[in-house]
């Protein structure tokens, strides 16, 4: 059912896409940054930027890790992260490389794409798809 409801998603929101202003789909995103009550502050999440790469290098130029400071206590007891949490060992990190899924795999994003429809944004984003049909 989630998958369904996250590939219907996709599908309608790139017909819409084409069919809305650039100013109402503005408006619709900066509402939606708003009113993510699930999103992680700068008191749970900090950065530590350094250099840019791409997926032709194989160098990893930051010497330190990309998130200086986590709140794991508070974050990945959220459900919409602790099922992310779940997907992160599902995937190949080598580009070109065939994965293998699982039952086990299906049923985590399964549980994460729930999780995430349950969410303001997703429910607000799917009012705004069926008001436009």
């Amino acid at each position: 059912m989630a998958i369904r409801r996250a590939s219907i998603f996709v599908l309608v929101l790139t017909g819409v896409v084409s069919c809305v202003e650039d100013t109402e789909l503005s408006t619709l995103i900066t509402s939606l940054w708003n009113s993510d009550t699930n999103a992680a502050t700068s008191h749970d999440l900090r950065y530590s930027y350094q250099q840019h790469t791409d997926t032709s290098s194989s160098t990893d130029h930051a010497p330190n890790r990309l998130f200086s400071y986590v709140n794991e206590n508070y974050l990945f007891h959220k459900p919409t992260y602790r099922t992310f949490l779940d997907l992160l060992d599902n995937y190949q990190n080598s580009v070109g490389t065939a994965e293998h899924v699982t039952t086990t795999e299906v049923a985590e994003e399964l549980r994460f794409l729930n999780e995430i429809c349950k969410t303001s944004i997703m429910q607000k984003t799917q009012q705004f798809l069926h008001k436009k049909g």
